[in-house]
C-alpha cells in the first residue's frame, strides 16, 4: 500500500507541476509523520526538472524527530529569530495605544521575550483588565491558566472537556462527553463565545460528515485547559472519546490507541495499536511500526493480539535487514496464533524468511515441517502457498534440494493455483524458477520469472515486482545476453533505490557487477561489487556477501590481477561454508587464480574439492560449467591427461544438455559462444576428439 500511495502521490504532482508550478505546504511537520517525509524527499528527488517547491514549518524538535531531512536535497533552512525588542513594542503600542505607559511596555516585552503568542496574551490581559506592570503572570503557561480561570464555570467546563481530544474537538463529540442534547441551544451559545473571546476558532470544515470541527486557537490553551482536569475526569473523557470517534468512523488509529490507553482500556488500546502498527509497516514506516507494536504490548496485549503484534514487528525488523530479531519476533508470535490461519502462516513465512537468509536452513526445514501438516482455514491458502514458496527458495538456495522437493510436492496440484491471490501465484511460479536454475535450467528459470512479474504487478506489490526484474537480469546473463543483463538490472536498481529497497538493490548491484566484469569494463564493475559486498554484510547476509567475494574474484582475474582474485576468492569461500551450491563455485574461482599463479598442485586440490562438492549436490545453481571445467584445467596442468580427457568430455556433454533446453536455435548458439566459460568448454573438448 505504501507503494502504491508513493507512486500516486508523484504521479499527481508530475501531472500538477506539469501543468503550473506548485507549493506543496507542510505546517507543523515536527508532528508530522516518516511516510510524508519520504513521500516529499522521492518527490524532490524525482521531480527535480519540475517547478515544485516545498515550504515546511516546524519547531527546532523537528531535527530529532527526522534527522536529516531532505539534506540530500536543494535545501534552504531559515530559521526564525524572536521577536525584536521594537517589533515587539511596536505591537503593543498597536494594540493598547500610544498612551500606554513606558514601564508597562517595557514590562510586557521582557516577559514575552520575542515569543509572539505570549506577547499578544500579555497584551489581552493588560487590555481586558488594565492590569498594572506587577500582576502580569511571570509565564506564558501561568497566563493562559490566568485567561481561563476568568472565564465562567460553564465555559470552563466546555474547555475541559473539548481538550480531551486534543487541539482539535468536534461539537457531536464534545456533546457526549457532557451529557448535553443534540437541541440544546444553550450549547451552541457557550461555543459561540468562545468563539468570540478568541480561545477556539470554527473550521470551514469536518471530517465528520455533519458535524462541525471546532480547532483550540492555541496549543497552549488546550494544555491549560487539560491541565484543569482531575484524574479520574481526564480517564473517562478519554474512554468516552474514544467511543464517540470509534463510533463516527475515525481513521486515525493511533488516535483512538491513545484515547483509549489513557483511559486505561487496555485491551481496546492494543488492538488500535496494532492497527495502527499495520497502517505504518503498509506505508513503510518501520520505525513506527515497531514502536507502535511495543505500545500495544505495553498496554497489556496478551493471546492472539500479542501473536498479532509480534507478527507485525517481526515482518518491519526483516524489512530493516534486523534478522536475528525477525525470527525471535516471528517465533513468538507462532506461539500465540490460531494454527492454520492466515496470521500464522505468515508468521512461519516470516520466521523461515529470517532464517533463510541468516544461513540457517537447518531451522527452515524445522518451520517448514509443521506448514505442511497444517490444515489451513478457508482463507488462508495464500498465505499457506506463500510461506512454503519461500521456504522452498531457502532450501534450494541452501543445496538443500530434497527437502526443497519435499515442500513443492506439499503444495500439491497447482488446480487451486489461480483462485489464491495474485502474489500467492507469483510466489509460485518464483519458486519453480529457482528450482529450474537449481536443475541447471536458466530457461526454465526466466520463463518462471517472466510470468510470476505480471501477477506481482497485478497485485500492487512492487517489492517483488522489481525482484523479478532484477531475477530476469540474473537469467538473462546466464544466458549469454549481457548486454540485455545490463539494460534490464540497470532500470531495476533505479526502481530500487527509488523505493529503497536496499536488499533488492544489493543482489541488483551484485549481478550489474558481475554482467560488467564479463563485457570488460572492470573498474565501474569492481566499483559497484564492492557496494553490493558492504550492503550485504551490512545486512548480515553471507549468502550474498560470499557471492559477491567470488564474482569480484572473478573480476579481478579477467582483470589480470591475480594476488586480488586469490584474496576475493578465500573470503568468498570463507563465506559461503554453509552454502555449499555457492562455495563450489567460489573454490573453482579460487582453483582458476591459482592456475594463473602457476601453482598447479594446489590448483587441482581445490578444483578436486569443488568437484565432489558438486557430485555430492548433483547439480548446482550456477557455475557448474566453472566447476566441471577447471577441474579439467587443473588435471591437465597437473598432467593427467587420461584424467582430464575424461572430465572435459563429460564437461562437454553437461553442456550440450543444458543448451539442449534452449529452444531457440539464436539463444543456444549466443550461449554456448557467448559465455567463455561455455566457449572454452567446447574448444578443450574438440582438441581431445
Amino acid at each position: 500500500m505504501g507503494e502504491q500511495l508513493l507512486r500516486a502521490f508523484e504521479d499527481f504532482l508530475d501531472a500538477e507541476s506539469a501543468a503550473h508550478p506548485v507549493l506543496l505546504v507542510l505546517e507543523d511537520l515536527h508532528w508530522g509523520d516518516l511516510p510524508t517525509v519520504r513521500f516529499v524527499d522521492s518527490a524532490l528527488r524525482n521531480l527535480q526538472n519540475r517547478p515544485l517547491l516545498v515550504l515546511a514549518l516546524a519547531r527546532p524538535e523537528v531535527e530529532e524527530r527526522f534527522p536529516k531531512l531532505w539534506n540530500e536535497r536543494a535545501m534552504q533552512k531559515v530559521r526564525l529569530r524572536p521577536l525584536s525588542p521594537k517589533a515587539s513594542e511596536r505591537l503593543v503600542a498597536q494594540v493598547l495605544g500610544e498612551t500606554v505607559s513606558v514601564e508597562l511596555k517595557k514590562r510586557i516585552v521582557a516577559l514575552a521575550d520575542g515569543n509572539a503568542f505570549y506577547l499578544e496574551e500579555l497584551v489581552r490581559a493588560a487590555a481586558d483588565a488594565q492590569t498594572g506592570v506587577a500582576e502580569l503572570p511571570e509565564t506564558v503557561l501561568a497566563m493562559v491558566h490566568a485567561r481561563l480561570e476568568a472565564l465562567p464555570v460553564e465555559a470552563r467546563r466546555y474547555l475541559r472537556a473539548a481538550s480531551v481530544f486534543g487541539d482539535v474537538f468536534f461539537r457531536g463529540g464534545l456533546m457526549a462527553l457532557l451529557g448535553r442534547a443534540a437541541d440544546s441551544p444553550a450549547f451552541d451559545a457557550v461555543l459561540d463565545d468562545l468563539v468570540t473571546r478568541e480561545l477556539i476558532q470554527r473550521q470551514s470544515r469536518c471530517r465528520f460528515a455533519g458535524d462541525v470541527e471546532f480547532m483550540f486557537r492555541h496549543a497552549l490553551i488546550r494544555e491549560g485547559a487539560y491541565a484543569m482536569l482531575t484524574e479520574s475526569n481526564r480517564k473517562l473523557g478519554h474512554r468516552l472519546a474514544g467511543n464517540w470517534l470509534e463510533e463516527h468512523g475515525e481513521p486515525d488509529a493511533v488516535l483512538l490507541a491513545q484515547h483509549f490507553e489513557r483511559g486505561e482500556d487496555g485491551s481496546r488500546a492494543a488492538s488500535a495499536y496494532r492497527r495502527a502498527a499495520v497502517l505504518a509497516l503498509e506505508a513503510d514506516d518501520l520505525d513506527a511500526a515497531i514502536e507502535r507494536a511495543e505500545r500495544g504490548i505495553g498496554c497489556g496485549a496478551t493471546n492472539e493480539e500479542l501473536g498479532a503484534l509480534r507478527l507485525v514487528q517481526a515482518e518491519a525488523h526483516n524489512w530493516r535487514g534486523e534478522l536475528s530479531l525477525s525470527e525471535q519476533r516471528a517465533t513468538e508470535a507462532i506461539e500465540r496464533l490460531t494454527p492454520g490461519t492466515t496470521a500464522w502462516f505468515r508468521a512461519f513465512q516470516q520466521a523461515a524468511d529470517a532464517a533463510g537468509k541468516l544461513g540457517a536452513l537447518d531451522r527452515v526445514e524445522g518451520l517448514a515441517s509443521p506448514v505442511i501438516g497444517a490444515r489451513p482455514a478457508p482463507d488462508a491458502m495464500s498465505a499457506r502457498t506463500t510461506c512454503l514458496s519461500i521456504c522452498a527458495n531457502h532450501l534450494s538456495f541452501g543445496g538443500r534440494y530434497a527437502a526443497a522437493d519435499t515442500v513443492i510436492a506439499a503444495l500439491g496440484d497447482t488446480a487451486e493455483l489461480p483462485t489464491q491471490s495474485p502474489q500467492a501465484v507469483g510466489m509460485h511460479h518464483q519458486m519453480l524458477g529457482i528450482r529450474a536454475l537449481t536443475l541447471g535450467d536458466p530457461c526454465g528459470f526466466r520463463d518462471a520469472h517472466e510470468m510470476a512479474l505480471p501477477f506481482f504487478e497485478q497485485a500492487g506489490d512492487r517489492r517483488n515486482a522489481c525482484l523479478m526484474r532484477q531475477n530476469l537480469g540474473f537469467a538473462f546473463a546466464e544466458l549469454g545476453d549481457y548486454e540485455g543483463a545490463e539494460l534490464v538490472l540497470r532500470a531495476a536498481l533505479t526502481v530500487a533505490e527509488r523505493m529503497g529497497l536496499h536488499e533488492v538493490m544489493a543482489y541488483t548491484l551484485q549481478n550489474l557487477g558481475r554482467v560488467l566484469a564479463c563485457r570488460g569494463v572492470f573498474e565501474e564493475g569492481r566499483s559497484i561489487q564492492k557496494q553490493a559486498i558492504q550492503a550485504f554484510q551490512k545486512q548480515e547476509q553471507p549468502r550474498g556477501m560470499g557471492l559477491s567475494q567470488a564474482y569480484l574474484a572473478e573480476l579481478e582475474l579477467l582483470a589480470g590481477n591475480l594476488e586480488a582474485a586469490e584474496r576475493e576468492a578465500r573470503a568468498a569461500i570463507e563465506s559461503l561454508t554453509e552454502v555449499p551450491p555457492l562455495r563450489a563455485g567460489a573454490l573453482a574461482v579460487l582453483s582458476r587464480a591459482l592456475l594463473a599463479r602457476g601453482q598447479a598442485c594446489e590448483a587441482l586440490a581445490v578444483a578436486r574439492e569443488a568437484f565432489a562438492l558438486l557430485e555430492s549436490l548433483g547439480t548446482i545453481e550456477e557455475g557448474e560449467t566453472m566447476v566441471r571445467l577447471v577441474h579439467a584445467e587443473a588435471l591437465s596442468a597437473n598432467g593427467l591427461d587420461e584424467e582430464f580427457e575424461t572430465a572435459i568430455a563429460s564437461a562437454r556433454e553437461h553442456l550440450l544438455a543444458k543448451a539442449e533446453r534452449i529452444g531457440d536455435p539464436a539463444g543456444r548458439a549466443r550461449f554456448l559462444a557467448g559465455i567463455a566459460d561455455n566457449a572454452r568448454t567446447l574448444e578443450l573438448a574438440a582438441q581431445v576428439r
